[in-house]
C-alpha cells in the first residue's frame, strides 16, 4: 500500500530499514550491539533519506505505512528468535538424528 502513496523507489527502501530495528531489537534480547552494527544502522537511514529526498511523490502516509511494514518485518524476525530459544533443539528425529536450528 505504501507503493500507492510514495512510490516504489521510496517505499522499498523505507521498508528495509527493518534490519536495523532488527538488531535493536536483538539488543533486548542479548546480542551485543557493535560499532560495525551502528554505523550499518546509520548507513541506512542516510541511504534512505537521500533516495527519498528528491522524489515529489512522497507523502508521509507513504513513508509510514512502509515504516509499519518494516516494524511488522523486524518484530516477526525477532520473534522467531525468541521461539528458536525457547524451542529444545536437543530432540531426536529417529536414528539418532539431533534437529538444530
Amino acid at each position: 500500500m505504501s507503493i500507492n502513496y510514495s512510490g516504489v523507489s521510496v517505499a522499498a527502501p523505507v521498508s528495509y530499514t527493518y534490519i536495523p530495528i532488527t538488531v535493536l531489537l536483538a539488543t533486548l534480547l542479548g546480542e551485543p550491539l557493535t560499532v560495525l552494527k551502528v554505523a550499518s544502522g546509520i548507513l541506512v537511514v542516510v541511504g534512505v533519506y537521500l533516495l527519498s529526498h528528491g522524489e515529489s511523490r512522497v507523502t508521509i502516509r507513504g513513508i509510514l505505512l512502509a515504516l509499519g511494514a518494516s516494524m511488522a518485518w523486524a518484530i516477526g524476525q525477532t520473534l522467531i528468535k525468541v521461539a528458536d530459544k525457547m524451542s529444545d533443539k536437543s530432540r531426536p528425529l529417529g536414528r539418532g538424528k539431533v534437529f538444530r536450528l
